[in-house]
This record gives structure tokens, sequence and C-alpha cells, in this order.
């Protein structure tokens, strides 16, 4: 056993202790041919070599133990998963049959639950009160999971849709049920209607409806499978391709919309800026040099019309009331992407993004028909209400046959339930209105302007009302 000491004068100083204190037994006992080495040594010192000794013994006991006991947690919170489902079925079964059973007493029964069948009534139960109380079929889900977890109402799965039918109590039931089948969707409507599956051509976001209180409707949930259909990205071999340039002005979707193509292709997309936490979140074309020709759609703000490696450009606009929020909270947090700004750092800074930031969202459109290169225009507000119809589109507009995989429509099927990704910021409405009167009205002209630029150019669609719409924000709490 080695031991290094960790100081100024001694560092990387190793003692081996078991040879140390063989010696010093010998000196202790006083044997003939160690005399003269025993003259420098005492009994101090080897007291406290032995001390030594068992001190780095129980230190790596602790280490071990506490090592074990990680591990433990972790392989119990993954069996409770599959323990939990495995009595979903069989308890659920019990309280379909005997409705008026409280569902508390059938949740405290234990494995060994005794059944007693009468001709003249139906099944019943002989619940034995255990001793530890609710641990037999407690949930591994928290209710606030499964309610993150959901994905909106949709159209009860129809018999071809690959959907298998199942019974559980409730929604949470369901998805640790179809979490047991190693299946990414759950859709749940009643206690003996519970669906299993994933998204394809006959249950996607097609099928999604606006009420949930229509007589067909279920209620959808992503479990925590993935789904291995657009899991796989791959790195482009080097080639000479025709780049496209994914341009926006900050704040408007263009990390999220770099997200979707990547999992609708199956190829890494690249970027002008090689941010390393980028690269770190799983944008693996992130750091990879625009020169080397192994990325296709690159991202990039800087619409340069002069520049000479601009082929084609997919230009996503957002409303700027919302994307110059966006990018402030990105700003004042000093990079981070999901990160949020409070109320006292826009009342100090926001005036002056703003100002800093208007008149480049305003000549971006004027820029790109500077360049007479061919481009794609992609409202974030239409992406974010159909993405799969425009993610299809952008991919359309690729010349590079790469990046039209055999297996598209598979893949946007299972992208329509990946849809938010990691660097999606979490919607959360601000409190307050950061937008001046002078503001929103120095904000109305850029738009006014960039869409009579548009218009002239015959560009369709026609940019929506952001006017109107104004930032979205929830000043009702204020």
């Amino acid at each position: 056993m080695k031991m290094t000491f960790i100081g100024r004068r001694n560092v990387g100083i190793k003692l081996h202790l078991p040879e140390e204190l063989y010696k010093l037994e010998r000196c202790f006992k006083k044997q003939p041919f160690y005399n003269q080495g025993c003259r420098k040594m005492n009994v101090f010192r080897l007291r406290q070599t032995r001390f030594l000794f068992l001190l780095c013994l129980l230190g790596y006991g602790v280490v071990y133990a506490t090592v074990k006991n990680i591990h433990w947690k972790k392989s119990h919170e993954l069996t409770n998963v599959g323990r939990a489902a495995k009595g979903v079925v069989m308890m659920d079964e019990v309280i379909l049959q005997n409705p008026t059973i409280p569902s508390q007493k059938i949740l405290q029964t234990p494995v060994e639950t005794s059944f007693t069948t009468s001709k003249q009534s139906s099944t019943s139960v002989e619940a034995v009160e255990p001793e530890n109380k609710g641990t037999f079929c407690e949930s591994p889900f928290k209710d606030s999971l499964v309610d993150s977890r959901s994905i909106g109402c949709f159209s009860t799965p129809s018999s071809d849709s690959g959907f298998s039918k199942h019974r559980a109590m409730t929604a949470t039931r369901c998805m640790e049920q179809c979490e047991f089948m190693r299946l990414p969707v759950a859709a749940f409507k009643s206690p003996d209607q519970c669906f299993c599956g994933k998204m394809t051509d006959r249950f996607n976001l097609t099928h999604k409806l606006s009420n949930c209180e229509i007589v067909d409707a279920v209620q959808a949930y992503r479990t925590l499978v993935e789904d291995k259909r657009c899991g796989n990205i791959k790195i482009m071999p080097r080639g000479s391709y025709v780049r496209t340039w994914l341009g926006s002005c900050p704040g408007s979707g263009n990390t999220w919309t770099r997200y979707l193509l990547e999992k609708a292709t199956g190829y890494y997309g690249g970027s002008a800026y090689g941010e390393r936490i980028m690269h770190l979140s799983g944008f693996l074309g992130e750091m990879l040099a625009i020169s080397e020709g192994r990325t296709d759609f690159v991202k990039n703000h800087l619409m340069d019309p002069k520049r000479p490696d601009l082929q084609q450009v997919v230009l996503v606009i957002r409303n700027p009331f919302n994307a110059f929020i966006s990018d402030f909270h990105r700003v004042s947090t000093k990079g981070n992407h999901t990160g949020r700004a409070n109320r006292k750092t826009f009342d100090l800074n926001f005036l002056k993004y703003v100002q800093s930031t208007i008149n480049y969202w305003m000549r971006m459109p004027e820029n790109l028909l500077e360049s007479k290169k061919p481009f794609l225009i992609i409202f974030y507000e239409h992406l974010v209400e159909d993405p799969i119809t425009n993610v299809r589109k952008m991919v359309e507009f690729f010349p590079n046959k790469l990046l039209h995989p055999a297996d598209l429509e598979s893949r946007l099927a299972c992208l329509s339930q990946e849809l938010k990704g990691s660097y999606k910021r979490k919607s959360a409405k601000l409190t307050f209105n950061p937008y001046t009167s002078e503001m929103t009205k120095a904000m109305n002209e850029a738009i006014a302007y960039a869409r009579r630029t548009l218009i002239e150019a015959g560009v369709k669609p026609v940019m929506p009302d952001y006017e109107t719409a104004g930032p979205d924000v929830d000043v009702t709490n204020s």
C-alpha cells in the first residue's frame, strides 16, 4: 500500500507502510542485525507508522462503503420501476373488479393477497394490513413528473396504429406500464383504456386535438424510454458540399431548429462559433472547422451578403419582441442558452440591448435578398405550430442527398415525440412588460420595414402580424 503526502515540501513522497512496519517491528524486538539502524528509531515512530497504516485502511473502508451505497441506491431506483410495473396489472385488475374497495387498502396489500371467489358475487379481496404500510405498490413516478411529460391530447389510437391496449387505473400507472414494456409513448383515457406504443403515420401530431374534452380524446405522455429511430446521428464524411447557412437573429430558435434538423437527417450540423458548452451538450458538429467539409447546414447569425462561402440560406425569423427577450436571457446569464434574467437586470440593461439589436433584425431580410443566393424563410411561430411540416420543407431544400434519408418519415414520426430538446428554454412568461411605449413604437417601425422588404421581393408566406401580437408576457400577476 502506498501513501502520498500532500504538502508544500513533501508532495510526491511515497511511504511504503508494510515494509516500514516490518523494519520497525524488527527494531522493536531488538534483533542483533538491526541494532545499528535501531539507534535512529524509537517507539514513537513505530506507533506513528502504525497509526498512519490504520488510518489509511479506515479511509479505504469508508470510500468503499460509500461507493457501494451509491451503487445500491441507483440499482434500487432502477429496479423499482420494473418491480412496480410488474405489479401494476395485478393490482389494477383487482381494483377494476372491486370498485368499492378503497384504493389505499389495495396499495397496502402484501404480495400474498388471498382471493376468494363467490358464485353469486364478483371477486372479493381479503387484505391483510402489513406492518410496513404503503410500500408494495409505491409508484416510482411522481404525479408532477408525469404531468411534465405530457405531449397533449390525441385521438384514440386505432387498431392499426401499432399501440397495444392495457388496463391502468391512473395515468401514472399507464406510464409505468409502457415504461416497463420499453415503449416511448403512453396514452391514457380511462382505467380500461391505456395504450402503449410509439409515434407512426397512424398516430402522430396530425392527430393532436386542441380540446381534451372530446369524447374520443386520450392524454398522451412521453415515457423515459429512448426512441432509437431518430437517435442515430453521425458526422458527415468529408466532401465538397453545397453549404447551407442556418441564419437568424439571436434568440430566434436557431439552436432548436438545428436540433430538429439533426434528428430528421441523421447528421450533425455545424456552427460558426465553436461553443464548447454546446459541444458538451451533444451538438458534436459544433467544434468542427467549416473548412473541413464535414458539416452541411451551419449555424450563423451574421448575414453578410458578400461572404464568399455563402451558398444558400435557411433564414429563421421570429417575433422580435420575443426574440430580444429570449436572447437577453442568454446574454445576461453569460451565454447560458436555458438561463433566465431577473427583472432588475431587465430594468438596467434591456433598453441598451434593444437599441443595439433592432437595426440588425430590420436589415436581415434586406441582406438576404442582396446576396442573391437561394434561400428559404421559416417563421419561428409556424415551426412551433407545425414542426414536422416545416422540418420536412427544410430537408427538401437541402441539395445534399445525404440529408435525404430513406427513413425520413420514420425519423419525423420519432421526432414528433422528441421536439423539445435540452437547449429549448422552458416557456415561462415574464410577469412584466420590459418594453416602454417608445421602444414598442421603434419595434413596430422595424417590423413594418422588414415586412415591406419581403413583400416587394414577392416572398411568401407573408410575415405574421408581429405588431399586434407584441411580446408574449403575462402582466396579470404583476
